[in-house]
């Protein structure tokens, strides 16, 4: 999270400090889902990623202990963002089971598991599993297709460049480029990491003018 002044960190410790004694007076499963998931955001803004593992499981046993507040769609995020800890603590080994149970609460074809696909994307090419995480982009370009998803198919044709540019399989990485032209109006996002990687391209292509063109 940016977060320069600090002023974020301290509202999340000022609520978390509210919340601790709500919960411990009512012991709410409601309350307790938000308590958590602030201790567990505070610790990622820390960079503490492996402690932050722990409440989210408090989340779960809360979930599966509280009929009143389980949803499909509120356990299958908690499996999510386990998913995510684990990635950003390079435990890419731990997050199989974690997207197997949010595929459990996920139907077939849906924006949901299309999310879920993405996170297994993530783990599979930072884990430097480029061919697996080829595959399944291929696989997630075809169902932002059908679920008629454009910029979400323009990311993907992105994720798709990238990991083929890693892979030094550049045979299909300028096809993948010229469908994400909609990111470009994402000024602060996309726009310029598909501008670095068409410089970076431009460079393993040795095509040295294009790159200064791009810089320009």
């Amino acid at each position: 999270t940016n977060d320069p002044d600090g002023s974020y960190a301290q509202a999340v410790k000022d609520a978390i400090v509210v919340l601790r004694k709500d919960f411990e007076y009512t012991g709410s499963a409601f309350i307790g889902l938000q308590y958590y998931t602030l201790e567990a955001e505070l610790l990622h803004l820390n960079h503490r990623f492996e402690e932050s593992v722990q409440h989210f499981k408090l989340m779960l046993d809360l979930l599966n202990n509280n009929p009143a507040v389980m949803t499909r769609n509120l356990y299958g995020q908690v499996q999510l963002n386990l998913v995510q800890t684990h990635c950003y603590s390079f435990n890419f080994e731990l997050t199989a089971n974690h997207l197997n149970e949010a595929r459990k609460v996920e139907k077939e074809n849906t924006h949901g598991m299309l999310t879920i696909s993405e996170q297994e994307f993530y783990v599979l090419f930072y884990n430097g599993e480029l061919d697996k995480a080829s595959d399944l982009i291929e696989k997630m370009m075809l169902s932002a297709t059908d679920l008629k998803l454009t910029a979400r198919l323009a990311k993907f044709n992105y994720y798709a460049a990238v990991a083929r540019f890693c892979s030094s399989d550049l045979k299909n990485v300028q096809k993948y480029l010229n469908e994400t032209d909609i990111l470009l109006k994402d000024r602060q996002g996309f726009n310029v990491s598909i501008r670095i990687f068409k410089i970076l391209l431009a460079i393993d292509k040795e095509n040295y003018d294009l790159a200064d063109s791009l810089i320009l």
